[in-house]
């Protein structure tokens, strides 16, 4: 409160959340059931004869195919997907008493979202060599959104009483707005892992 005449308020709430988002189907891609299908004694890595390690194209360790035909910590390094949003509310009032009853009052609400998402499967990954195009190998994705809302309220309002009579009378006009805006951008076919 300014003074008796004049009150004023705000509000703000701001969030941001990021994440990596493993995937969530239920078999053998998915982290929680890998760790109970496949074998506890399968080595993470591929190795020679010699018990030496077998490396790919790159000089990077070559994941083991585990009794499942997959593995799965393979795939968080070379597949991974990524997700994030940023939020924002806030609100903001002015109450002011013109003579006594009489009150104008303007409200100003609105809300902001962003989503934003990238998804990445690495060529020569063996999700790639399971789902991918031979011809044109890796593929990755690009996703998001914008959303917003926002609302202004003017209002003119007016309460007197007489005994056991009262009058009132309210005039406003409100505007309101929204959108949505969205992206999506997907390609396939990197000759090396390290072009994305």
């Amino acid at each position: 409160q300014i003074s008796d005449k004049l009150k004023i308020g705000t509000t703000t709430n701001v969030s941001r959340s990021r994440s990596d988002e493993p995937r969530d189907l239920n078999n053998v891609q998915n982290p929680f059931p890998a760790m109970y299908v496949y074998n506890p004694y399968t080595p993470v890595y591929e190795h020679d004869g010699d018990r030496n390690l077998i490396l790919d194209n790159n000089g990077d360790p070559v994941y083991s195919l585990t009794n499942q035909g997959f593995s799965v910590l393979e795939a968080l390094e070379k597949n991974p997907e990524k997700e994030e949003y940023n939020r924002f509310i806030g609100s903001f009032f002015a109450d002011y008493e013109i003579i006594e009853g009489l009150h104008a009052e303007t409200k100003m609400a609105g809300s902001y979202s962003r989503y934003v998402r990238e998804s990445y499967t690495q060529p020569g990954s063996i999700l790639d060599g399971y789902i991918g195009d031979p011809t044109a190998p890796g593929s990755k994705q690009d996703n998001g959104d914008d959303t917003y809302d926002w609302t202004w309220l003017n209002k003119l309002s007016y309460s007197k009483s007489f005994g056991l009579n009262t009058i009132n009378a309210l005039v406003f006009n409100e505007y309101s707005e929204g959108g949505w805006h969205s992206y999506r951008l997907e390609s396939k076919g990197y000759s090396s892992p390290l072009l994305t």
